[in-house]
Order: C-alpha cells, then sequence, then structure tokens
C-alpha cells in the first residue's frame, strides 16, 4: 500500500462528503452534526460501519467503478472485480478494513485544523467509493476553477524542496517493442513504454534513429483504453501496418495491403 498526502481543501472536502453522506441516511443535518461532532470514537464507529457495509457490496462498487472516468484507479478496481470471488472478497475485505474509527477521527475530527494529513491509499479510495465521488474528475476541477494546485500532487519537504509523492491508485501499465530480424527472431533492440494517460509517440527518434523510412515526425501513437492496447497511425503517407500472422477482425473502411497493392474493403457492395 502507498501513503498518499492530501492537503488543506482536499481535507476538508472529504470531511463534508463522507458526512452529507452519513447525515442522509440518520436524517441530521451535516453542519450541525459537524459543529457538535467530538474526539469521541462512538461517531467515528457508527461512520465507519456504515462505510463498510458499501464497501463489502460488490453490486455498489461495480456502479461506482462503471461510473468512473479511465485512470489507473478504475482499472486496479476493474482488475479486482474480476479476480475469483476468494481474492475479490478478500480486496474489498482490505477496503473496508481501512476505514477504521481512529482513521477516520484523524480526517474528520483532527481534519479541520492539519494543513495536511497522510493516510494510505486504501483509505482514500475506500473514502471516494462510498461517497461515490471521482477523485480524478474532483481534482481536475479544482485545478482548473482555482487556478492552484492540485490537492496531493505534490508535498514540500522540511527544507522546502518539492518532492513529489507517489501518484494515486496508480497501476503500472507498460508495453514493449522488440525489432525482429529477417527470420523473425527477436533482437537485442527493444523499446520499453510505460503508459501514464496520454498517448505514446513513436517516431524515428526511439524506433530506428538511421531508418528514414519512419518519419521524424509522428508515425504512429500507441493508446490504453478499457483495457487494451489500439494503435493510431501518425504518418503523413500512412505507413503504419500491422502484419497479419493470426485472423483478425476487418470492417468497411479498413485498408488492406498485399504486397504493394492497397485495397479498400466494403461489405456487400
Amino acid at each position: 500500500m502507498y501513503n498518499i498526502t492530501i492537503l488543506r481543501d482536499e481535507i476538508a472536502f472529504l470531511r463534508e462528503a463522507i458526512v452529507k453522506k452519513y447525515c442522509a441516511v440518520t436524517k441530521e443535518d451535516p453542519q450541525h452534526f459537524l459543529r457538535r461532532i467530538t474526539g469521541s470514537i462512538k461517531y467515528y464507529e457508527a461512520i465507519g460501519e456504515m462505510m463498510r457495509e458499501q464497501l463489502l457490496d460488490v453490486n455498489k462498487v461495480s456502479d461506482y467503478t462503471a461510473s468512473l472516468t479511465e485512470s489507473p484507479f478504475k482499472l486496479t478496481l476493474r482488475k479486482w472485480l474480476q479476480e475469483k470471488d476468494v481474492e475479490r472478497s478478500r480486496r474489498l475485505g482490505e477496503l473496508g478494513l481501512s476505514t477504521s474509527a481512529n482513521v477516520l477521527r484523524k480526517l474528520i475530527f483532527y481534519g479541520s485544523q492539519e494543513p495536511e494529513l497522510t493516510f494510505k491509499d486504501m483509505f482514500i479510495m475506500g473514502c471516494y467509493i462510498y461517497t461515490g465521488i471521482d477523485r480524478n474528475e474532483w481534482i481536475s476541477a479544482f485545478d482548473k476553477t482555482s487556478g492552484t494546485l492540485p490537492p496531493g500532487a505534490f508535498r514540500q519537504d522540511t527544507d522546502g524542496r518539492r518532492q513529489e509523492t507517489v501518484a494515486p491508485y496508480r497501476e503500472t501499465i507498460r508495453c514493449s517493442l522488440v525489432a525482429i530480424d529477417d527470420n523473425e527472431q527477436p533482437t537485442d533492440e527493444v523499446l520499453q513504454l510505460e503508459f501514464t494517460g496520454k498517448p505514446l509517440i513513436l517516431n524515428r527518434n526511439n524506433l530506428g534513429p538511421d531508418n528514414n523510412t519512419i518519419t521524424s515526425q509522428v508515425q504512429a501513437l500507441i493508446h490504453y483504453k478499457e483495457g487494451k492496447w489500439e494503435l493510431e497511425n501518425g504518418s503523413r503517407y500512412k505507413t503504419t501496418y500491422i502484419q497479419v500472422i493470426k485472423p483478425a477482425t476487418i470492417q468497411k473502411g479498413d485498408i488492406i495491403v498485399f504486397g504493394n497493392k492497397r485495397f479498400l474493403f466494403l461489405e456487400g457492395e
């Protein structure tokens, strides 16, 4: 598990969002609840119990996951939900255990006076699932409306140096391109790529500096969407191809190259 540091604005946002969700069930006024709440553990035990009930509900977690924008967080949750029952239950159980009364007290009671707080990533994940809010969307909205640093983007060390923090819910997504020789055998020429949310650009610089058949601009782009890799041509002369080595799906509008001839594929015409 990673540690995530959140700043004052996100602390305030999560405090209010969690209390609002809790009070919607108890029929209390959220602002009044926040004003009268104390450090007594009983408040946070009640909130934690309600949070765990939702976090252990596979259907609710599944619905929440489906509502998220594409992100490493969504990919992680989707992966968990696709696992076998025992493993999935273990994952959700860990989420539930992360929302202990003591950790909730740290956020809700003591958080109002702190400029920043650090929590395990499981706890932050559980908070957003419980409130039904997409953290990535909230950070983006906060950044655009205030023009300030998104909460949790980085923190300052005591000596004033900027220190990057681990991106929340980040699952490392990588692929590799291995050059092959004339006998279709792998060579030692390997290009390792890591997807960080932006399309991976392929060109002469990283595919073959001395190869003039590859453009120096953008030969192609590789995307990672919904758990699948996609290749997009970027060459002005459309010289990016995939060699057919196993049955491939084709559809109307596809251009197929046989030798040095190109054909447009149409259906029923």
